[in-house]
């Protein structure tokens, strides 16, 4: 069962994603409150997990390539270029090589799927987003499971504690009981 709704969750997530990613990035950020807090907010989790797009590798129509696919953002976009947002691009980049704005035969001017022969962008993060925040939970996972499982552990010794202090009370008690 928990199989299950793990799967509805994430296609769920990735339903979400892409439909603002396809419907509201970068679309008249100036005049629409939701669409700007969108394209911040997906400008701040590519940054900060160095990330671009939803999930998949450099090969994946759903990772960098989902703004030159399916974006309204790269359709209104009058020279077809960038390809994609510079909140892409990896840290200390060249943001004209990055975005494609600097033609090669690379992505993302071309792709995916990329052949053998194809460069590769050494600007351009082309992995998921979905896929860095799975990381990012699982390394945080093990911390936050040992944390957990050691509450039930000091709740127990707490027991045991507080069980013999009762009974070194009780024997007290009864020694004075005794001597009176």
């Amino acid at each position: 069962m928990v199989f299950f709704f793990s799967l509805q969750l994430t296609k769920d997530i990735v339903k979400h994603m892409t439909d603002t990613i396809e419907h509201q990035y970068g679309l008249d950020t100036r005049t629409n409150s939701n669409n700007k807090l969108v394209t911040d907010a997906w400008d701040s989790l590519q940054r900060q997990l160095q990330c671009c797009g939803i999930q998949g590798g450099e090969n994946s129509s759903f990772s960098w390539s989902v703004y030159k696919l399916r974006s309204e953002w790269y359709r209104r976009n009058p020279d077809q270029t960038p390809y994609v947002p510079s909140s892409c691009c990896k840290k200390n980049a060249n943001e004209k090589r990055c975005t494609g704005i600097t033609r090669m035969r690379a992505p993302p001017a071309i792709g995916p799927p990329l052949g053998r022969e194809d460069l590769r962008n050494p600007d351009l993060n082309t992995e998921g987003c979905l896929d860095k925040i799975r990381e990012h939970l699982l390394e945080r996972a093990i911390i936050l499971g040992l944390v957990a499982g050691s509450i039930p552990i000091l709740l127990a010794v707490g027991i045991v504690v507080s069980c013999c202090l009762c009974l070194k009370v009780r024997r007290n008690a009864e020694d004075e009981e005794i001597d009176l």
